[in-house]
């Protein structure tokens, strides 16, 4: 078993050296090319919390809607229909969760699926044009002072 083993990790270390060493990759050291990656990451963060301030809206209008049902469902056991404040308690109360479930799905909801949309179209973007990519430090640290990215 033991020569086995040292059989497999003589193949192996053969085979790494058959390939030899991996080739390095390339530092791109072009300014132009290095602002675009660099505005491109920008907009990707200023997308990112615009998703994450539309999901806390949705969340939160998800919530709000649940809360409201929880009180219809409470206060539907408890009614008096023979009383008409509580009837019309009742009717204000289910008005309100319509104004919610309406706000959820033509609001909230659009509103953080476009922030999904763009935010994911933007990332695949920025991973195609700049994913794994190497820069020359100077030239990205001089760039970063000043990028002047164009307005999205």
């Amino acid at each position: 078993m033991r020569g086995m083993a040292i059989g497999i990790a003589s193949i192996t270390l053969a085979g790494i050296a058959w390939l030899g060493p991996a080739r390095a990759q390339a530092v791109i050291e072009d300014r132009d090319a290095i602002r675009a990656c660099v505005c491109a990451e920008q907009h990707v963060t200023a997308l990112f919390g615009v998703l994450q301030e539309r999901q806390r809206n949705y969340e939160n209008s998800q919530k709000t809607l649940a809360q409201l049902n929880d009180q219809l469902s409470t206060r539907r056991t408890q009614i008096n229909v023979y009383n008409e404040g509580d009837v019309d308690a009742y009717k204000q109360l289910l008005a309100q969760s319509d104004r919610a479930a309406v706000a959820l799905a033509d609001e909230a909801t659009p509103s953080y699926n476009d922030a999904v949309a763009h935010y994911d179209e933007a990332l695949a973007g920025y991973t195609a044009q700049c994913g794994g990519k190497s820069y020359n430090q100077t030239v990205y640290n001089s760039v970063l002072v000043d990028p002047s990215c164009p307005k999205e």
